[in-house]
């Protein structure tokens, strides 16, 4: 779980990371109920929480997510979920289908990972993402590397122009 202040620094943590509590198929709802029980006192504008496939792919996490951000009365614009690119390719369906769910109750999603299989905006299209992740693969050569510096400068501008914003990994 990374905590993210008003500018979109990276906060200082203590909690267990949710990246890899998340990939353990019966721990997202226990990232979720930490994240969920995390001191309001705390300044963080956004908690991200990574989504395994297998939570992606169980409607009961929608739903028990949902759940916990009507009644534990969570500020879900705080609460960004990220669904990483071979899930967005290989499952589009499911990732409307959880998204769909979760946004209107006006949690953020990330498309993360963004390049690691493809770099194509074509599975994003209908899915209402907040921000959009540069994969590490990518951004790790970005100085030496004029073309890789070309592609991240290319992918930032149509993140502008879909009003998404890009972070590089």
């Amino acid at each position: 779980m990374r905590f993210l202040g008003p500018s979109c620094q990276a906060a200082p943590s203590s909690l267990p990371t949710g990246a890899v509590l998340a990939k353990q198929p019966a721990r997202p709802a226990m990232v979720l109920q930490t994240t969920f029980g995390t001191p309001t006192t705390w300044q963080t504008s956004i908690f991200c929480v990574n989504v395994s496939t297998a939570a992606l792919l169980d409607s009961e996490f929608a739903e028990f997510a949902a759940r916990q951000v009507t009644q534990r009365k969570f500020n879900a614009p705080a609460l960004c979920l990220e669904i990483a690119e071979p899930d967005i390719i290989e499952r589009h369906r499911a990732v409307h289908d959880f998204m769909s769910r979760l946004k209107p109750l006006g949690c953020r999603f990330t498309a993360d990972a963004f390049g690691s299989v493809k770099a194509s905006f074509v599975p994003l299209a209908g899915l209402p993402f907040d921000f959009l992740k540069i994969d590490g693969i990518i951004t790790q050569n970005l100085l030496r590397d004029p073309s890789e510096r070309l592609k991240v400068q290319a992918i930032g501008k149509v993140c502008r122009k879909l009003g998404i914003h890009s972070i590089a990994e």
